[in-house]
């Protein structure tokens, strides 16, 4: 299933490059539940910007990299696959005022030191930097609704979401390459991680 880009999503690139970014990308009934919810945000609170993307968990933001480049990417990667898997919890809605609503991600001592592993990957092997969210850290969430939720609908959207109870398991057993085609986002590659 694609997810389609923005029209300035796409018309930013240069020739000989494409956009990418890693994540974990939640499977079977979870992903369902997810993807109903970005289609009531859409629906009901007009913004569509998250159905552009799969229900996932950023570990590193959409960047440029050379098309050339591509099976480099992937063997980085690649070398992350000897990381055990892990589990890591949902647990209930969270905000950032006024565009955003997420599900909130309970941040444990493996996802943190899954994500420090992959931000020294991509800095020191890759040089992929980041540096517009450099001061954010890391937040781990599922954006449902962002940057086109409006700040009146965003209050609406809130006062539904903010009382509501979601509580789920998510099992982290691989990792998520992402790459944006003219179709939209699409998982490129995943690459497992030990049992």
């Amino acid at each position: 299933m694609g997810f389609k880009p923005t029209k300035s999503e796409t018309l930013k690139l240069e020739e000989g490059f494409s956009r990418y970014f890693i994540a974990l990308v939640p499977e079977g009934k979870l992903h369902e539940e997810v993807m109903a919810m970005k289609e009531h945000m859409a629906k009901k609170f007009r913004s569509k910007a998250g159905m552009r993307s799969p229900p996932h968990i950023t570990l590193h933001m959409p960047f440029k990299f050379k098309d050339k480049d591509e099976d480099r990417l992937k063997h980085k990667l690649s070398v992350l696959s000897k990381e055990k898997q892990i589990k890591t919890a949902l647990s209930g809605f969270g905000a950032f005022p006024p565009r955003v609503i997420y599900i909130r991600v309970e941040l444990n001592e493996d996802l943190y030191d899954l994500w420090t592993k992959i931000v020294a990957v991509t800095r020191k092997d890759l040089g992929l930097d980041n540096a517009d969210y450099k001061s954010l850290g890391f937040i781990p969430h599922m954006t449902l609704a962002f940057r086109d939720l409006k700040r009146e609908m965003f209050h609406k959207a809130w006062a539904e979401y903010s009382e509501k109870s979601f509580e789920r398991e998510f099992p982290v057993n691989k990792i998520a390459l992402l790459k944006q085609d003219e179709e939209g986002w699409n998982v490129l590659e995943e690459f497992p991680l030990m049992p």
